[in-house]
């Protein structure tokens, strides 16, 4: 489902610390905090509705509209893998630039890994919950046009394409097949 997605690298200064490496570590200590979707929900981040995907993404819909960025103590979306009992099992923040903001934009974090991405086929609900695919010029089998601001991914849990890799590789050479249960990866239209 997912069809046309922007991807960046970004090379490390030579001798540098990698900012990349700080953000993987901060924020697998940071987002334990809301393993259970429950508590992520009381701090504010609602499901956008993909579960059927393999994996849900839940946005803070407020920090996702401010001008902070990279910050591991308040990621703009927490990814959780479902499993077939419907069991949700937190996997990964994700990242997101502010409203408006382009592959231009992007911070440099020194790490070649680091991959960010958009969507510019995802079609939404009035009540910010995905609602379809745009497919020639349309959203099927509905909702709003809208294209995402760029988003990079933070597993906290190994997966096969590196530590910043969107669901299904987006931009990097990983030619991995994934899928839910796997450890990463997975079947999903959006993140």
């Amino acid at each position: 489902m997912l069809a046309a997605v922007s991807a960046m690298r970004r090379s490390p200064p030579a001798g540098a610390p990698s900012a990349g490496e700080r953000l993987i570590a901060e924020t697998a200590a940071s987002i334990r905090r809301w393993a259970d979707v429950r508590s992520a929900e009381t701090d504010g981040y609602a499901s956008i509705g993909d579960a059927f995907s393999g994996y849900e993404h839940f946005v803070h819909w407020g920090w996702a509209a401010d001008e902070t960025i990279l910050d591991p103590q308040r990621p703009e979306s927490l990814m959780y893998e479902v499993g077939a009992d419907g069991t949700r099992r937190l996997v990964s923040a994700m990242y997101l630039l502010p409203p408006g903001a382009t592959m231009a934009d992007v911070p440099d974090l020194g790490d070649e890994r680091a991959v960010w991405h958009d969507h510019d086929n995802l079609c939404w609900t009035p009540d910010r919950r995905l609602a379809g695919v745009l497919l020639d010029g349309e959203c099927f089998p509905g909702g709003e046009h809208v294209v995402s601001p760029p988003m990079l991914h933070v597993w906290i849990v190994e997966h096969p394409c590196g530590p910043f890799a969107g669901i299904e590789g987006h931009g990097n050479a990983c030619a991995h097949a994934h899928h839910a249960g796997s450890g990463g990866g997975g079947r999903g239209a959006s993140g």
